[in-house]
């Protein structure tokens, strides 16, 4: 069983390649990465709080509301 996972392995990134050549793999990794950058664009900046051993998500408005310094 050991040695199938390296031919598995082997296959799937030969595939992937095969796949990244085509024009419609083109097209696709344009769309994913337009949509990412939308993504990450539209997304408030975010901090990860940890104190005695917990933690908090919160966007940096919200941080700064807690803190006591409002954005101006």
């Amino acid at each position: 069983m050991a040695s199938s996972t390296p031919s598995f392995f082997t296959l799937a990134a030969y595939n992937l390649v095969l796949l990244f050549k085509t024009e419609y793999a083109v097209k696709l990794m344009g769309k994913s990465i337009m949509t990412l950058r939308n993504r990450l664009f539209s997304t408030p900046e975010m901090a990860v709080i940890y104190a005695e051993g917990c933690f908090a998500l919160f966007t940096l408005e919200e941080l700064l509301k807690l803190m006591g310094r409002a954005l101006p």
